[in-house]
């Protein structure tokens, strides 16, 4: 997948969310536009039943003022009476539709003789526990579950309040309506809910989590694709990269084992025992060095596909890099290296695999050696530290980036060599480094800093017999 066509798949998924979530930010707004205009037809729709309730309350006393004085029975006022049932609370209780019917007709004889009541109607004052009963029933039955607040104004005047401290808050209120119809004093019942975004929010709550839970999984697997979509290409280039110096790596010895090759069928060259000693030995060399190669690669792919059973003994961790020092004195002697060593652990012993622990160990001395403008030193030091070995390798290399750091324990990965192109290899000696050290329970870390060199500290841990016997 080309650079231009990863960027061009990761704009397009990032436009569809942002497009998702957009929509839904503007479905859910409208919902709650919706909520509010309910909730505001609501109260209203309460007010105005509040305001009917005690209108009827108020005429019902209008009527036992005009009863008493006129001293006699009046046969509408005693039918109105009898049917004084239609004051009744039948929120709880559904009238049937012959009831109801009938209690319509008597409310609309109540409205009819209205204004004559309204003659003889002497000043009505309801008192605030009655109110807030009120308010709050009917409330109730809209469903309006929340905190409020109310007040009564006079003469754009507040005269009274349930909450002296939100008087600023109901003289702004939208929530207004007359207390009393005609005949009365002009009071206007006033109401405030603070908790009401608060409330339409929870009305919405099983569509705002859902909508949560589904835009954060959509957010998630998208960071995911792009992840993976990033992980791929970065291990498509560096695949690509092994593939090249794989390549080189296979070309340069079989071609010089093809010159020496030409070279010994020469007659001139068949016949000086010298010559054809020296091109055999090449031969030899480049054979060996290819072996090491294709099995350096044949071994890696048997670590990634977790097929290397580990032959462990008891070994000599102080012998071992003995051994892998002498070993490799010819390749410093060529580059002018030295390793200074400083063997002071005193238990050294530990159950490994001896030949992979060699060879973790010529890969990073190996790679000090590449890795390094100047003439190469490396310390090489043991110290026995709780439950195990540590062993250091410091060197005073090129260094690695913190960046470069993170990702150096990663198949196919190589440092970027800033002015120097010489360094050959496929990107999988450390890797190999981490796996082995990890399968015998131990672990690696590095310290680096650019131009000034790298540490490399191993810990290899004694078995459960080494410890006890600690």
């Amino acid at each position: 997948m080309s650079k231009r066509v990863t960027w061009l798949l990761v704009i397009m998924m990032g436009i569809a969310v942002i497009g998702l979530t957009a929509v839904q930010y503007y479905w859910i707004k409208e919902s709650y536009q919706l909520k509010e205009k309910q909730f505001e037809q609501l109260v209203f729709q309460s007010l105005r039943n509040v305001s009917y309730n005690i209108e009827k309350k108020r005429m019902v006393e209008s009527l036992k003022n005009q009863k008493k004085a006129l001293h006699n029975s009046n046969t509408v006022i005693d039918q109105f009476f009898n049917n004084s049932f239609i004051f009744q609370d039948t929120s709880s209780n559904p009238l049937s539709n012959w009831t109801r019917s009938f209690n319509n007709q008597i409310n609309d004889q109540m409205r009819l003789f209205q204004d004559m009541f309204n003659v003889f109607n002497p000043a009505y004052t309801i008192k605030p526990k009655e109110l807030d009963t009120i308010l709050k029933k009917e409330l109730e039955v809209s469903g309006i579950k929340t905190k409020f607040r109310y007040a009564l104004a006079k003469n754009n005047r507040i005269v009274y309040t349930s909450d002296k401290n939100a008087i600023t808050d109901l003289a702004l209120s939208q929530f207004k309506t007359p207390l009393l119809s005609k005949g009365s004093d002009g009071t206007i019942l006033i109401m405030d809910f603070p908790s009401q975004k608060s409330f339409i929010i929870r009305q919405m709550s099983i569509m705002l989590f859902s909508s949560f839970i589904l835009l954060s999984f959509i957010v998630f697997c998208f960071a995911y694709a792009i992840n993976v979509i990033f992980k791929q290409k970065q291990l498509a280039e560096m695949k690509s990269d092994f593939i090249n110096n794989m390549t080189h790596e296979l070309k340069t010895p079989i071609a010089t084992i093809s010159l020496a090759s030409e070279a010994l069928g020469e007659d001139e060259v068949s016949k000086n025992a010298n010559q054809r000693t020296r091109f055999l030995n090449v031969i030899q060399q480049e054979n060996h060095r290819l072996k090491n190669q294709v099995d350096k690669v044949l071994q890696f792919a048997k670590l990634d596909k977790e097929d290397v059973i580990l032959q462990k003994s008891e070994i000599d961790l102080n012998v071992i890099l003995d051994n892998v020092i002498l070993s490799m004195k010819v390749l410093c002697d060529e580059k002018n290296a030295k390793i200074i060593p400083a063997l002071n652990a005193k238990n050294t012993c530990v159950i490994a695999d001896s030949i992979h622990i060699e060879n973790i160990f010529r890969n990073i001395i190996d790679n000090s050696l590449k890795y390094s403008k100047t003439e190469p030193e490396i310390f090489i030091s043991t110290k026995n530290i709780p439950n195990g070995i540590e062993v250091t390798f410091e060197d005073n290399g090129i260094g690695i980036s913190k960046k470069d750091q993170e990702k150096i324990f990663e198949k196919f990965f190589r440092v970027h060599t800033g002015n120097v192109h010489d360094v050959k290899g496929f990107g999988l000696g450390l890797s190999y480094v981490q796996k082995i050290m990890q399968m015998h329970k131990g672990n690696i870390q590095i310290k680096s800093t650019l131009d000034e060199g790298s540490t490399f500290t191993l810990f290899l841990p004694f078995s459960n017999k080494q410890k006890m016997t600690a």
